[in-house]
């Protein structure tokens, strides 16, 4: 006979995802190896509830082609997931996070940084220069700069050479 387990309950976590596909997928499985790894999850009501807004933003890899149309998106997918009950959200792709606080702004709920998160995990490890290989908006909007220079890390960041090599291996 199977043992009795106590049913918690885990919040809600909304994923603002599908500005690549794969990013989504990614965090979405970390979330779950999380779980695993951390508290031994092994059956379905083990793992948190998790609401996935899939939204096809315009371009944000190659150019940026209409920031103010992909920020309207963003906030309306982030009120989509706070109205449909999620507790939090954390946004899957690395660029628009330069959007950030203003996405912030349309909500009530917290949304977890990309950048805040992998500072704070970083300096944990005493780590005090660190390289970004990411979009060239991510470089050009600065999207990790003040995260990681407020506590004292340093950014080695691409040329422009090496930051086309990096963006065609981010478009395959």
């Amino acid at each position: 006979m199977e043992k009795s387990r106590i049913m918690t309950k885990h919040k809600t976590i909304g994923i603002l995802g599908g500005m690549g596909a794969e990013a989504t997928v990614d965090l979405y499985m970390g979330i779950w190896k999380y779980y695993q790894n951390n508290f031994g999850a092994k059956y379905d009501n083990d793992f948190p509830p998790v609401i996935i807004y899939s939204v096809p933003i315009p371009d944000v890899v190659e150019n940026l082609e209409n920031e103010q149309v992909t920020l309207q998106m963003l906030q309306s997918t982030a009120k989509t997931l706070e109205n449909g009950g999620c507790d939090f959200i954390v946004i899957a792709c690395n660029t628009v996070q330069f959007l950030l606080k203003k996405i912030r702004e349309a909500v009530n709920i917290p949304i977890i940084g990309i950048a805040e998160v992998n500072a704070k995990y970083i300096q944990g490890k005493g780590i005090k220069k660190v390289g970004i290989l990411s979009t060239k908006a991510t470089i050009e909007k600065q999207v990790y700069d003040s995260a990681m220079t407020n506590i004292g890390i340093s950014l080695i960041k691409p040329t422009d050479e090496d930051q086309k090599i990096v963006t065609d291996v981010i478009m395959i």
